[in-house]
């Protein structure tokens, strides 16, 4: 017979795991909007990047779409400089 103290471990394990769950599907989601926005991007869809990225929130890949950003307002920078 299953104690009462293999019991409430048992459930407690499985509670702290429940996060990890959630949390790993929304990376998945995070993961399919960062690459939509990247697309949006490279077929300048502005609107479109615009609405994707603002929702990417926290994602750790988010600094890449800044990065292509800046990366092409340099190259108008130096466009116009040249």
């Amino acid at each position: 017979m299953i104690s009462m103290r293999t019991s409430i471990t048992a459930l407690f394990i499985t509670l702290l795991l429940i996060p990890l769950q959630l949390q790993a599907g929304t990376l998945d989601d995070q993961r399919e909007t960062f690459l939509a926005a990247e697309k949006a991007w490279q077929d300048n869809d502005t609107e479109g990047y615009e609405k994707l990225k603002s929702s990417l929130g926290d994602y750790p890949l988010h600094l890449y779409l800044d990065y292509a950003e800046l990366k092409k307002r340099l190259k108008r920078v130096f466009d116009l400089v040249m």
